[in-house]
Order: structure tokens, then sequence, then C-alpha cells
């Protein structure tokens, strides 16, 4: 029977997992990199946006959506939420997008130390951890300046 370590591979030879709490390495580091400079630059147009329509009660909210793209509703949902409990400043606006390229990231690493081996799992969620784009599009940041905040999220949840 193989351990927990272990599996099967193809052709019936062994291959090292490693252990599961590797996840938490890339995870870790891409909190670090997203948190970096969050809070910078101010606000730009789309992010005004998210907090015109989340300063909104939550009837209100609902009505607007609407008149919107249904893609934008669990977002704005969430982002209504956070206001409410931790203010809208762009650091409290900004995490979850950070937390959710973590969560991504340690998405990887599981999938690939599955697949392939724990040293596979953790090489994919270091590259997604430092890939320039992908860090700064969690924080909510694109090189451009363009935003589209729910991309973390949507990111941990292809994982």
């Amino acid at each position: 029977m193989p351990s927990e370590l272990s599996v099967m591979a193809a052709g019936g030879a062994r291959r090292e997992q490693g252990p599961a709490w590797i996840a938490l390495i890339p995870a870790l580091v891409t909190l670090g990199v997203t948190l970096y400079r969050i809070q910078r630059p101010s606000y730009n147009r789309d992010e005004a946006a998210t907090l015109l329509a989340v300063h909104r009660s939550f009837p209100e909210l609902l009505r607007m959506l609407g008149n919107t793209d249904v893609v934008h509703g669990a977002y704005y949902a969430l982002m209504w939420v956070i206001t409410r409990l931790a203010g809208s400043s762009e650091f409290a606006t900004r995490f979850p997008s950070a937390v959710g390229m973590a969560v991504a990231a340690g998405g990887v690493t599981l999938i690939g130390r599955r697949l392939i081996s724990g040293r596979a799992g953790l090489a994919g969620g270091l590259v997604l951890a430092v890939l320039t784009l992908a860090a700064r599009a969690g924080a909510g940041r694109w090189p451009t300046g363009r935003r589209w905040r729910p991309w973390g999220w949507g990111t941990s949840s292809a994982c």
C-alpha cells in the first residue's frame, strides 16, 4: 500500500508527492508579493465605480445589478460585505484579491504535487507567485494601470 507521500505512477513506479503543507510556501510568497505596495496607486476609475456601487444599501445594490453585467454581482456583494466590515481603504478593498492569488498559488502547488511531484508543484506555485502580471493583478493593479479586481478570486477558483 503506498504511503501518503507517494503515489503509483504510470507503469507501477512510485513518485514522491511531498507533504501537503508545502503549498503554504508559494501561498505565503504570493501573499507577500501581492501585498507589497498594495495601497498604491490611489483608486482609479474602476475602483471608484466599485466603491459607488457598494456604498449603496444592499437592496439598492441588487436593483443596480439588474442593469449591469451579471459577472459583477458576486464581486460587488463580496465587496459590499468587506466595506461594511473593514472600511473602504485601498488595503481593505484590494486585500481579497491578494488572498485569492495566494489561494491560487497554493492550489497550483497541490495540483502539481498530485499530478507530477512535490517539486513540480512547488515550482509551479512559485512561478505563479513571481509572475509580475499575476502578482500585480492579484493586488488589483495591471502593469498598464487597468484593473479587474475579481481576477485574483477567478484565478483561485480555476484551481
